[in-house]
């Protein structure tokens, strides 16, 4: 882990460190990979496979410069971006019909801001 200082900061390094890992893994799974893909086909992302793949290599490229403390900044930014597009993309909730799927988009969305908030907070920690 690049960053050593109270316990509760390398905690939170590694929570959010942890958080992408996950979701970058599972996203490896051959149904996540598909339901993806076809989730961006459905909503006219310009080639849906390459930019699937594109956001992924970014996610584990900032993940590794996290964890490899090298261009820490750069990492962050990739992470950012990453979540940014994402929800850009998949949590239009002001677009949904249905009731609920309207309300857990919009919180996916709120955890996405936390979420890029927290990264935000990693340019203090940076070494």
């Amino acid at each position: 882990m690049p960053y050593a200082g109270p316990w509760y900061e390398s905690a939170g390094w590694l929570l959010i460190v942890l958080f992408y890992l996950i979701m970058g893994l599972s996203s490896l799974s051959r149904e996540e990979t598909r339901l993806a893909i076809s989730r961006m086909t459905e909503l006219g992302v310009p080639f849906p496979r390459a930019a699937f793949w594109a956001g992924l290599a970014m996610q584990f490229a900032g993940i590794a410069l996290l964890v490899s403390a090298w261009r820490v900044e750069i990492g962050i930014c990739l992470l950012i971006a990453v979540t940014v597009m994402a929800s850009a993309l998949f949590h239009r909730f002001w677009t949904m019909q249905d009731a609920f799927r309207r309300a857990v988009s919009r919180r996916m969305l709120l955890h996405n801001m936390a979420i890029v908030g927290g990264l935000l907070l990693l340019f203090r920690l940076a070494p």
